[in-house]
């Protein structure tokens, strides 16, 4: 990287939308006369590397600290998500769509949050408000971000604007939205081929509460049965980081996309809290639960709600 260069860069376990989101705000501040270059903060997962494969795109430097370098945050504003050694003095913007964070910046920043399905469709939507062209294979990596984040416009996160973004860019690739997503998504649920203690921490994120932490993982598939079979080890996998982590409680979601809804398997120190605030009844330590596609939005707020407001670690 150009010493002068400023770096964007996604959450700790980067999923499509952090790593795409990230090189797309890169390419457009470039674009704008800024260099810029993306980064990640950890291994990419099967979905991003076909994304990447698809549009000949160079995965992006992986590092957990930005140096002197300026800083952009895309897909997140939490402290404990952000490069080790950011500080104020370096943070010059975020584009999110999750809640406002704890992160400050010792000066003004740029800020942009919305209430949307994907990052991505926010850096789409800039783009385009500042009549700035960004190549195909941006604009390829900003549709897979979308089409990933809202689960095929599929869950209840997904907003008109995550419909029109992705409408936009589909018809700007000449490729059909719905093949181009279904084939990403058979790329995706190769997470049932991965040992289970991988697999539950392919997208874990962590909540303090009054009651402790707990550890909340999503795994979206195809066809949820590869998973259920292996149940035993995934509750073994969850006892274990459990253990580890010294949770409260580890909840995993598997999220059967053509079934629309998820199984939720749950290991804890006390499960009728979690009976109580998820409305489930647990048989064997998991329910299926129809139309329960979002962790956000679905799982994360009754749990804060009933355990005590908290913060992403």
């Amino acid at each position: 990287m150009d010493s002068e260069s400023t770096v964007v860069v996604g959450h700790t376990r980067p999923d499509a939308d952090s790593v795409c989101s990230a090189i797309a705000f890169a390419a457009l501040k470039s674009a704008e006369g800024t260099p810029t270059t993306p980064l990640i903060q950890g291994p990419i997962n099967a979905e991003s590397e076909y994304l990447l494969e698809r549009f000949e795109v160079s995965v992006p430097e992986e590092r957990r600290t930005v140096g002197d370098y300026d800083v952009i945050l895309v897909d997140h504003s939490e402290r404990d998500q952000a490069p080790e050694d950011l500080s104020p003095d370096q943070l010059r913007g975020i584009v999110d769509h999750h809640r406002i964070g704890d992160l400050q910046s010792s000066r003004p920043a740029f800020y942009f949050a919305d209430v949307v399905g994907c990052t991505a469709t926010l850096i789409h939507e800039l783009a385009e408000r500042r009549e700035v062209s960004l190549d195909r294979s941006t604009r390829g990596l900003m549709l897979g971000a979308i089409l990933s984040d809202t689960m095929l416009l599929a869950s209840p996160t997904t907003t008109d604007r995550d419909r029109d973004a992705s409408a936009a860019l589909a018809e700007s690739l000449a490729v059909d939205r719905e093949d181009f997503g279904q084939k990403q998504f058979e790329a995706k649920s190769t997470v049932g081929s991965l040992p289970p203690s991988e697999a539950l921490k392919g997208d874990l994120k962590v909540y303090d509460t009054s009651h402790g932490a707990v550890a909340i993982g999503q795994i979206e598939v195809a066809d949820s049965e590869a998973i259920l079979t292996e149940k035993g080890a995934y509750i073994e996998a969850m006892e274990q980081l459990q253990d580890e982590g010294d949770y409260h409680g580890v909840v995993l979601l598997v999220t059967d996309i053509p079934a629309k809804g998820s199984h939720v398997l749950v290991v804890s120190t006390d499960d009728s809290a979690y009976e109580s605030a998820l409305d489930i009844t647990l048989s064997d330590r998991s329910q299926f639960v129809d139309g329960l596609l979002s962790r956000k939005k679905q799982v994360v707020p009754p749990l804060l709600e009933a355990f005590g407001s908290s913060k992403l670690t």
